[in-house]
């Protein structure tokens, strides 16, 4: 019965294992196809088991959530929008008022001719001598632009330039509202991560204890296979539970880094 049940808790550990290669597999595949790569690519893993975990519970204060809000690229090309938004509408406003032009034009003209003189018609007139001609021609031009009826035209376009501005608005409070909650959200997965990686960490040495002593039980001959298997399988889930609230931590401090704007 000990050897049958030995066997047993064997091949279902080969099988978790079966299945942990194969989530491993696709979870790679998932990489590559997020990346853009080849699926024949290969890439080498950073092993980040042995970073240490702060578990200190620390809060982001207000004012650091302004902060971080305040440098995201979305927040700002929403705030962008919504300036240039608010500068069509002046623009569309000006086209009421009157406007005032002025334009001017100055010339000069000259010319010359090789004749030293021309005879005149008569005796009694002289020639003429030295024939050239220089002048100076201005042009001053200025008026005044009253809009009177347009049909409606700018008005339409005063209403299209605030409705506009309205959208900008409204895109940047959502925007921002969806920054803070993407903050907040990953600093609480942060700290419920970390305080499942401490409760973990503490229901592996007591599932550790458990099996070590069912062991030496079972060696001695007063415990059974049975304790022995299901203080192991104890000590297993402890175990993966462990690791996964481990990188579950780095994978939620990354999106709290993300969400801040602050990543790298």
């Amino acid at each position: 019965m000990d050897v049958t049940q030995a066997r047993q808790v064997t091949a279902q550990v080969n099988l978790r294992l079966v299945q942990a290669q194969g989530e491993e597999q696709n979870t790679y595949l998932a990489l590559l196809n997020t990346m853009g790569v080849s699926t024949n690519s290969h890439l080498n893993l950073e092993d980040v088991s042995g970073r240490s975990l702060s578990l200190e519970d620390v809060r982001l204060s207000d004012e650091v959530v302004k902060e971080a809000v305040g440098r995201r690229p979305d927040v700002l090309a929403a705030y962008a929008a919504a300036r240039s938004a608010h500068s069509r509408i002046s623009a569309a406003r000006a086209a009421f008022l009157p406007s005032v032009f002025m334009t001017g034009n100055v010339a000069y003209s000259t010319g010359q001719t090789s004749l030293t003189s021309i005879p005149s018609a008569s005796d009694s007139v002289s020639p003429t001598l030295n024939l050239s001609g220089n002048r100076f021609s201005t042009l001053i031009l200025g008026g005044i632009s009253v809009p009177i009826f347009d049909g409606g035209l700018r008005s339409a376009i005063v209403k299209r330039a605030q409705d506009q501005e309205d959208s900008a608005e409204a895109t940047l409070r959502q925007t921002v509202n969806g920054a803070v909650q993407q903050i907040v959200l990953a600093e609480n997965a942060l700290h419920t991560s970390l305080q499942a990686y401490e409760a973990a960490s503490k229901l592996r040495v007591a599932s550790q204890t458990n099996f070590d002593a069912a062991l030496v039980s079972y060696r001695a001959g007063t415990g059974s296979v049975t304790q022995a298997e299901l203080a192991q399988n104890g000590l297993l889930d402890a175990n993966i539970s462990r690791s996964d609230a481990y990188y579950a931590a780095l994978i939620a401090a990354a999106g709290l880094a993300f969400g801040t704007g602050s990543l790298g």
